[in-house]
């Protein structure tokens, strides 16, 4: 039998809840598509670390991952970094002018292979008016101090949330001065900036070399506008959708699903 890869992404799509558990009946999928010899591989916005938690916590355990957005490839069971695409420090530093005097109205991180990094942390209200926690949910580290961001030579994504009435500004301004860098939104309110080539369709495209994987045994699932490649990727793909779905996602796929053990009555 041929082996099939689905590349999925976690938040929204095999995870639907706050609290980071997995249904019972996406679990017993998952865990049954590797019996049958499958890969499955979360293609993230998240860093390795984070999922690692994740995989505790829900009690499973898979090998291959595409995180931060397609910035970098990683193996778990080799604990081994199979690409990355860094941000290069004269950009960093460009970024850095940006957002150093906007620290009180915005939040600052950044991202290596191997960690999250909070520049600032704004009271409640500023940004969010509800009692969401980002540094909490991501399990994120403060920055000692500003320089971190320009001595670390693996800064591969870098993010500001801010104010609903401040994207615009921000999104305009990263289009308009940094040709070099691709920018998504991670959430309505998250901007993510990473390299030009970034993006989960080619971290799929690196794995697929990288594994030798035929592209008619890919499939893709998920929820969200940074998805939007990923389900571009080929005929196989699946929407998650949901009450806040984009309507437009539903053009990118052959299929809309609620869960994702739903994919597996298309799968012959």
């Amino acid at each position: 039998m041929t082996r099939k890869w689905i590349f999925s992404d976690y938040d929204g799509t095999l995870c639907k809840t706050r609290d980071d558990k997995i249904t019972q009946q996406d679990l017993q999928f998952v865990k049954e598509w590797q019996k049958k010899g499958n890969e499955f591989i979360i293609n993230t916005g998240r860093i390795p670390r984070e999922m690692n938690k994740l995989f505790e916590l829900n009690d499973i355990d898979l090998d291959l991952l595409v995180c931060c957005d397609g910035t970098m490839g990683y193996s778990r069971k080799e604990n081994k970094v199979l690409y990355s695409l860094e941000i290069d420090l004269e950009t960093r530093k460009k970024l850095w002018n940006f957002v150093k005097d906007e620290l009180n109205r915005w939040e600052v991180s950044y991202c290596t292979p191997q960690a999250r990094k909070m520049i600032n942390v704004l009271p409640k209200g500023v940004i969010r008016n509800d009692n969401f926690n980002y540094q909490e949910f991501l399990g994120t580290d403060n920055c000692k101090n500003f320089n971190e961001l320009l001595e670390d030579e693996n800064v591969i994504s870098f993010q500001i949330a801010c104010h609903i009435n401040d994207v615009k500004e921000v999104t305009d301004y990263f289009e308009k001065n940094f040709k070099d860098l691709r920018v998504l939104m991670i959430t309505n309110q998250t901007i993510e900036v990473v390299h030009k080539d970034a993006g989960k369709d080619y971290g799929i495209k690196k794995l697929a070399q990288t594994f030798e994987i035929d592209s008619k045994d890919i499939y893709t699932i998920g929820d969200g506008p940074n998805d939007k490649e990923m389900l571009l990727f080929n005929d196989n793909s699946f929407l998650i959708k949901s009450e806040l779905t984009n309507k437009k996602l539903f053009e990118c796929v052959k299929y809309s699903i609620e869960s994702v053990h739903e994919i597996e009555k298309y799968i012959k």
